[in-house]
């Protein structure tokens, strides 16, 4: 494949590929030899992502050979020293001693300069085949992936994007002037220019399997936890004590789940990482750590040797690609857990989320398909979480004193899973991080609050306290503003433009949140006569506001409501733009009247 720079004009980013290529090739041995070739020109200083490439290695993937270098503006070139490589142990040695990661700085990056990185991926087995993710944050001149397989394979590309033609046993994919994918800070890569690769079969372990559809997949992988029909006896003895005094099926099923929980300390490991195979449940329990492979297959050990019907379920994250039906293949996958088949249904445990309670599903797998790896009928499905109950109930009360002493009184009360998005992470430092996410608009020197949990737990939070500030003086003025706290637009600010978001037009669960502020008055204050109500509502997206003041009263009641997990872009941005202009003028200050001469105030 020969390459050439584009007409396009690429001086306004800061660095850009004048070519990205893959080559492919597949060998009839069930290995893969990947070469990559890519050449950076830089318009200024580097961005920090583009100092330095990680490589993932594990025992199945090796660095075959690699040439890093630069050409500076004034004609010299600097190349890479093989010193100058680092490698990163990803795992303790005892775990996945092969996986590692190699750290390649890129040489001398200065503005003007010309980078090329070329290097070779041998691939041991095919499990491990990258995705291909061709847009990045930097636009691209050219790109390009060329197949090259003695095996039978299928690929898949993101339609619209890129120009195929074959040339004897090649298939050449390419794409000219790629933009930079544009989305939110914290957001993952945007996935259009995506190129997927699936042979028909596999080596693994000696043994051959076929991937042509989920039955092969499920099939895959429960060969590789569950080489044997039965438990071990072992492993029979040991959920015969932990059941002993279990009442019922799922009294038996909550003392096996925490005990995985409680005694297998979790390693994070990504499925693609490290090895498919899960541990031996023995050794499982004698090395008393895992990751969610190990865990999920001690834990289902455990409940089949209790007679109950269990199976492994491959989960993807909520900031991975999307799974493509069509295309059966177990490298999607970054995360397993088990699914026991109930008179209710599948009861999904979890027993790699120490913070996650018994039966309740990680939001970062909600709404994201799970291959449930039965004998037959396997097929990436989305499993049905009831969303009823996922909401919060907010009340402020200030009381504001003659001498202009201000108090408000807050109690907040947040149900399943907006409850659980606090508890998920830190369930010990729920409080700090409620003040921190509702409570942030509060200046440093006026953080006097004295807040107390009444409730802690994964379907619900109830959380009461009081801040306290102070009106300064403010001669001859007789109107003031009172700056307002409000949480709910603290918690929605967070979810449309803050740096948490996920992506931009997805929610991790739908939920409502109704806020009501109340403020009670001396007779040394009056409130101006004033009323508002808006009413924004479209895409499933909901939220009324109602304003009103009267002499001695004042009070604003807001309520959101989100139906779904996503909505379009068009309504996102609207919305996105409508919500800061709107709760700041109505809801976070509203004028005072003072009634006397001797005010002390607050004026923001």
């Amino acid at each position: 494949m020969t390459f050439s720079l584009s007409a396009q004009d690429f001086t306004q980013s800061p660095a850009y590929f004048l070519y990205d290529s893959v080559l492919v090739t597949i060998h009839r041995d069930f290995t893969a030899d990947i070469r990559y070739r890519q050449r950076i020109a830089f318009n200024r200083d580097a961005p920090d992502k583009y100092t330095s490439i990680s490589i993932h290695l594990n025992k199945y993937i090796s660095l075959e050979d690699i040439q890093v270098a630069t050409d500076l503006p004034d004609g010299r070139r600097v190349l890479l020293s093989d010193s100058d490589i680092q490698t990163v142990s990803d795992f303790g040695p005892q775990y996945y001693p092969d996986s590692k990661t190699k750290i390649v700085p890129l040489p001398l990056i200065r503005e003007n300069a010309r980078t090329t990185i070329e290097y070779t991926l041998h691939y041991g087995c095919l499990l491990y085949l990258p995705e291909f993710i061709m847009q990045r944050d930097i636009p691209s001149a050219r790109a390009g992936i060329v197949i090259r397989s003695r095996i039978p394979c299928r690929y898949y590309c993101s339609p619209g994007t890129f120009k195929a033609d074959s040339v004897g046993n090649a298939l050449n994919l390419y794409a000219e002037e790629i933009p930079a994918y544009e989305t939110e800070e914290g957001s993952p890569v945007d996935y259009r220019y995506r190129v997927f690769l699936r042979p028909d079969t596999i080596l693994y372990e000696n043994a051959i399997y076929p991937m042509r559809s989920w039955d092969d997949v499920a099939a895959f992988y429960n060969r590789l936890a569950f080489p044997n029909e039965y438990p071990d006896k072992l492993i029979a003895h040991l959920a015969d004590s932990l059941c002993r005094y279990s009442k019922d099926q799922n009294d038996s099923l909550l003392s096996l789940f925490t005990y995985v929980r409680e005694n297998i300390r979790y390693i994070s490991a990504d499925i693609g990482r490290g090895d498919f195979k899960p541990l031996n449940p023995i050794q499982i329990v004698n090395r008393r750590i895992g990751d969610c492979k190990d865990q999920s297959t001690l834990l289902i050990s455990l409940i089949r040797s209790m007679g109950f019907a269990a199976y492994p379920a491959l989960a993807v994250s909520s900031d991975k690609p999307n799974v493509i039906d069509s295309l059966p293949w177990p490298g999607y996958f970054d995360h397993v857990i088990a699914a026991v088949n109930t008179a209710n249904g599948f009861l999904f445990l979890d027993a790699s989320q120490q913070s996650c309670c018994f039966g309740k599903t990680p939001i970062s797998i909600r709404n994201r398909p799970l291959l449930i790896c039965r004998d037959s009928n396997s097929y990436p499905v989305i499993p049905a979480i009831s969303e009823h109950g996922n909401a919060g109930d907010i009340n402020l009360i200030y009381r504001i004193k003659n001498n202009g002493d201000i108090n408000c009184h807050v109690h907040l009360a947040l149900y399943r899973d907006m409850a659980f998005g606090f508890y998920d992470s830190r369930p010990e430092l729920v409080s700090s991080s409620i003040k921190d996410a509702l409570f942030s608009s509060i200046p440093a020197d006026q953080y006097r609050m004295s807040f107390h949990l009444e409730n802690n737990s994964p379907d619900l939070i109830m959380m009461s306290g009081e801040y306290v500030d102070r009106f300064q003086s403010v001669p001859d003025a007789r109107e003031l503003a009172l700056k307002v706290v409000s949480p709910s637009f603290e918690y929605l600010k967070r979810k449309f433009r803050g740096k948490d978001r996920r992506s931009p037009f997805a929610f991790p669960y739908p939920f409502r949140l109704k806020e009501t502020i109340d403020i009670i008055i001396e007779d040394s204050y009056s409130f101006k006569n004033d009323s508002l109500i808006i009413d924004y509502n479209e895409c499933g997206l909901q939220y009324y506001i109602q304003v009103y003041s009267r002499q001695t009263s004042y009070r604003a009641y807001k309520f959101f409501q989100l139906a779904g997990y996503t909505l379009p872009s068009e309504c996102y941005d609207r919305f996105k733009t409508f919500l800061p202009k709107t709760i700041q003028t109505i809801s976070r200050s509203m004028d005072i009247i003072s009634t006397t001469n001797n005010v002390k105030g607050n004026t923001p």
